[in-house]
């Protein structure tokens, strides 16, 4: 009984089942955290003044976000790009605000080239901006994103080019790179905070992917929440590189004990508004945190061309997603979309209008807007939008001045909100063509709740849905889920090769391996447990050696990088500054005093180690497990029934050389990029230095290799009858028949 357990078939179910239940745990843990249920309702009370959006154009202003631009001083296409949305889209649409959320320069030549930032790529940011009119303080909203600090070790070192040539850089506080903006019009002031969530020890490529905000970045944030409360702002709007779900969040404020959630919840944020992933799964990601706050990633100018137009009307926030040369532009602002409503909206004052109101912009004059409100099939609403009429007390919410011309992008119908109101979802079609023939067209859905209302009334409103991925991937607690799914699945594997080895262990003390052409695995059922065995071994202690690491350690500045003399008690080289790259986080050492705070090591959590760790898994472990557990014992059996049934088995021995010498080859290959990339950004030391992230995967595949090489050329070139041992897996001489 016991002896038929521990025979092959067993050995490998019981490895299997050990991995499966770490996955299934992975799984289930995923699933809590990413299916996380949208709040279904929100509630609104409505106070006096109840402003009324009827025709006039009051009560409201526009900008414009833009992101992820990576001017690359080799691409040049980009900075035409750049410069046409400067000089042509700017103008057309004539925004109050321009906000840039990250990512200004490229700072590489290629996917494998070094990271720096580079003097051309910013000089040629600098100078469009400046060219096309718009470098001004209060109008051009720029920050930082990975990019535009890779290889910055700290903010005021003299790489940081930010501050020398972006206009939030040069022009506000140049020791911190989180600022707030007030917008001032006629009827009220927006805020706009931006917070820099760049990690404060900003490593090159590849470990910059995640963002991380301290303690002391939350402190500034709160305090910047807390002038805006002050003031009394209509709304505030907070803007930043990173989605949420890519940052770290572990800090709290000192005084109050406040995530980030919890501020942006606690002073009424409306909107988060970021960039970064490039619509990497194929659109743009949005999603509501809570009953006030909205995130809004945005896709990117690099290589999708997309902007988005938004607008406050009567403090109602809508917004458009377009693309460069795209025209008409339409946004509508009355109703708003009904997948993103705010408690922190005055959501009646859309029952109380008299008008449909949008914002229609082209480079050519518009020649119809039309509108129609639709039931599912039915259509319940048809008319022609008109250009708002202008009286001369009417202001469109700026304080600047605005021409008929400019007034004109603004158009209106008469409607009635209450043939509405009854809480059902409705779509709304509007449809602009210009002279020049150009058309575009934009449904949004929206919802109506109560008809009517008064000082002091309350209403539930249910926001429609958002699409699922989205809201699933942004709700995620993609930190804990990520450290925790990673430690899961090393430790499993672990796990698992150790009972894959001990199961085994009893059946290796039989004869020497023995490896023929016609009696491969037949010889002896233990052989394929014998030469799995070792393998194992190699698995175990290279999972070990990224749960304990240090996984890099190298030169944390490239030679390139100038050390600024006037900064007290600098290191005199570059060489005294160096990063410890563990699984938990980073250590670094040498830096100047004023970033080690009288330390001569601080550590710096890290996501990119865990992201990082799932290609390991991803391209290493997997394929390992795979091969080991799955490949051998199938082909095992595929070779002993063709036995049963004396079908030549040589086709099925050749193939199975085959694949052991591919699946190495393969998981060596993985590791190319990477390699590459650690000896471009920090040199030939620590590649050498780097065993668990560098080379010791590609020693093992290539031992692998050698070991399978030569059974594989024995199996070719040998004849049907001539057995090989090999002495270095038993320790026992060569056997030849």
């Amino acid at each position: 009984m016991w002896q038929a357990m521990l025979n092959l078939k067993i050995k490998h179910l019981v490895a299997l089942v050990l991995w499966t239940i770490f996955l299934l745990v992975l799984f289930v843990v995923g699933l809590i955290f990413i299916f996380s249920p949208e709040r279904d309702t929100i509630t609104v009370q409505h106070t006096q003044p109840l402003l009324i959006p009827g025709e006039q154009p009051n009560n409201i202003f526009w900008f414009i976000q833009i992101t992820d631009l990576h001017l690359n001083h080799l691409k040049p296409h980009r900075t035409d790009q750049f410069v046409k949305f400067c000089f042509e889209t700017l103008k057309t649409i004539n925004p109050s605000l321009v906000l840039v959320t990250g990512d200004l320069t490229d700072s590489k030549v290629s996917p494998l080239s070094r990271s720096h930032q580079y003097f051309a790529e910013w000089k040629s940011y600098q100078d469009t901006i400046k060219g096309a009119g718009v470098f001004k303080k209060n109008f051009w909203l720029d920050l930082r994103g990975n990019h535009d600090c890779f290889s910055v070790p700290y903010y005021n070192h003299e790489n940081n080019l930010y501050k020398q040539f972006s206009v939030a850089g040069s022009t506000r506080d140049k020791n911190m790179p989180h600022y707030n903006h007030f917008h001032k019009t006629s009827f009220g002031t927006y805020q706009f905070v931006s917070f820099d969530s760049c990690p404060r020890i900003s490593l090159g490529r590849p470990f910059n992917f995640f963002g991380l905000i301290e303690s002391p970045g939350l402190d500034i944030l709160e305090h910047h929440l807390q002038e805006g409360r002050k003031k009394g702002v209509n709304q505030t709007i907070a803007i930043g590189h990173y989605p949420l779900v890519t940052i770290q969040q572990t800090a709290k404020t000192s005084a109050t004990s406040l995530s980030l959630l919890d501020l942006f919840q606690e002073y009424g944020v409306l909107a988060y508004l970021s960039g970064h992933l490039h619509q990497l799964f194929g659109e743009t990601l949005q999603s509501r945190k809570d009953a006030t706050t909205l995130e809004l990633e945005l896709g990117d100018f690099m290589e999708h061309q997309k902007y988005r137009v938004m607008a406050y009307d009567h403090d109602l926030m809508s917004f458009v997603d377009t693309t460069l040369n795209q025209w008409p532009v339409i946004l509508i602002t009355n109703p708003k979309d009904g997948r993103y409503l705010s408690e922190k909206e005055p959501l009646s004052r859309q029952i109380l209008s008299t008008h449909i109101r949008a914002l229609v912009f082209s480079d050519e004059p518009i020649q119809t807007v039309h509108v129609t409100i639709a039931d599912g099939a039915h259509s319940l609403f048809s008319a022609q939008m008109t250009p708002s009429p202008v009286s001369s007390s009417s202001s469109v919410g700026d304080t600047k001045s605005y021409s008929n011309e400019e007034i004109s992008n603004f158009y209106v119908a008469a409607w009635d909100p209450h043939a509405f109101s009854d809480g059902k979802e409705y779509s709304m079609r509007v449809k602009a063509i210009d002279s020049d023939g150009k058309e575009n067209e934009v449904v949004r859905p929206f919802i109506l709740v109560g008809s009517q209302v008064s000082s002091g009334q309350v209403t539930t409103w249910r926001p429609l849905s958002l699409p699922r991925f989205s809201r699933a991937l942004l709700n995620t607690d993609f930190a804990y889920c990520l450290r925790l799914g990673v430690l899961l699945v090393l430790v499993g594997l672990v796990i698992t090769s150790l009972g894959f080895c001990l199961i085994s262990s009893r059946q290796n003390r039989r004869e020497p391996l023995s490896l023929s052409i016609n009696h491969i695995f037949l010889h002896d059922t233990d052989s394929v447990l014998q030469r799995v065995d070792w393998k194992i071994k190699l698995l175990v202690c290279y999972a070990a050696m990224l749960l304990i690491g240090p996984w890099f350690m190298g030169p944390l500045l490239d030679d390139t990088i100038p050390v600024p003399a006037p900064v007290p008690n600098m290191i005199s080289s570059t060489a005294g500054s160096w990063v410890f790259f563990f699984f938990w986080g980073q250590a670094f050492m040498g830096l100047p005093s004023e970033v080690m705070d009288g330390h001569w090591i601080i550590w710096q959590l890290s996501l990119d180690s865990f992201y990082l760790a799932f290609f390991r898994i991803g391209f290493v472990f997997v394929p390992w497990v795979v091969y080991c557990c799955l490949m051998e014992s199938w082909f095992s059996r595929r070779v002993q029934a063709s036995r049963k049934r004396d079908v030549p088995s040589a086709w099925l021995v050749r193939l199975t050389f085959v694949i052991r010498i591919i699946f190495p080859i393969w998981i060596a290959v993985s590791d190319v990029p990477l390699l590459v990339s650690m000896r471009l950004c920090y040199g030939i030391v620590a590649l050498v230095l780097s065993p668990a992230i560098g080379w010791m995967s590609l020693l093992i595949c290539i031992s692998i290799v050698r070991y399978e090489g030569q059974c594989c050329l024995s199996c070719f070139s040998g004849s049907g009858d001539k057995i090989i041992t090999d002495p270095n897996l038993r320790g026992g001489p060569s056997i030849y028949q």
